[in-house]
C-alpha cells in the first residue's frame, strides 16, 4: 500500500502536508504532491542510515520537485551535507543527474539543518523562513513534512503546527520572548 499524504490547510499560500513513515523505503511510492515544486521539512533520526540510504532519500525527494529542504533530527547535518553533494553534482555534471529528474528546476535549491534544536525551532523556521527564489514562488504552493520513524510526540507536535499554524506560530513567538 502506498503512503497518503495527509492535508492541512493553506499557510503563506501553501497547502501544508505531513507523510509519516516507518522508514525510508516506503519513500519510493509515495507520491509527494500535486504543486510542480514544494518546500519540505524532513524529521528523521538518519544516524544509523547508511550513505546509500541517505542518497536514495535525497535523490528521490529532489526528483519529486522540492526546491527547500529543512532536515530535522539525529543525524541530520550528515543528511543535509548528502542533500548538498547530491544538488551541487546535479548543477556541475548536468549528465551526473539520473536519467529521471522529475521536477528538477534549474534554479539554487536551499538545505537547511536543525539538530540541535527542538523539533518547535524546526517547524517554525519550515513554516515562516523556507522562502524560495521568486522565480519559483508562484509554481511551489506546497509545504511537505516528512517524519520517517518519528516519535508519536514529534508527530503530535507537527500535526498539532499543520493545524493550526497560525496558532502555533503565536505560542512559539511568545514563549521565545527574550
Amino acid at each position: 500500500m502506498n503512503p497518503t499524504p495527509e492535508q492541512f490547510g493553506n499557510y503563506l499560500n501553501r497547502d501544508l502536508y505531513l507523510v509519516s513513515l516507518r522508514d525510508s523505503e516506503e519513500l519510493r511510492r509515495l507520491e509527494l504532491t500535486g504543486s510542480r515544486y514544494f518546500v519540505l521539512l524532513i524529521v528523521w533520526n538518519s544516524a544509523g542510515a547508511d550513505i546509500q540510504e541517505l542518497s536514495r532519500v535525497a535523490e528521490t525527494v529532489l526528483k519529486s520537485g522540492c526546491v527547500y529542504v529543512c532536515a530535522f533530527g539525529e543525524g541530520c547535518e550528515r543528511l543535509h551535507d548528502i542533500f548538498d553533494e547530491t544538488i551541487v553534482a546535479w548543477e556541475a555534471i548536468p549528465e551526473e543527474r539520473p536519467v529521471d529528474t522529475g521536477n528538477w528546476p534549474e534554479r539554487h535549491i536551499m538545505t537547511t539543518w536543525h539538530e540541535k534544536e527542538p523539533p518547535e525551532d524546526a517547524i517554525w523556521f519550515f513554516l515562516n523562513n523556507s522562502f524560495v527564489e521568486e522565480e519559483l514562488s508562484e509554481e511551489c504552493r506546497a509545504g511537505v513534512v516528512i517524519s520517517i520513524g518519528a516519535l508519536p510526540e514529534q508527530v503530535r507536535t507537527i500535526r498539532s503546527a499543520l493545524t493550526q499554524p497560525d496558532e502555533f506560530i503565536e505560542a512559539w513567538l511568545e514563549g521565545n520572548k527574550n
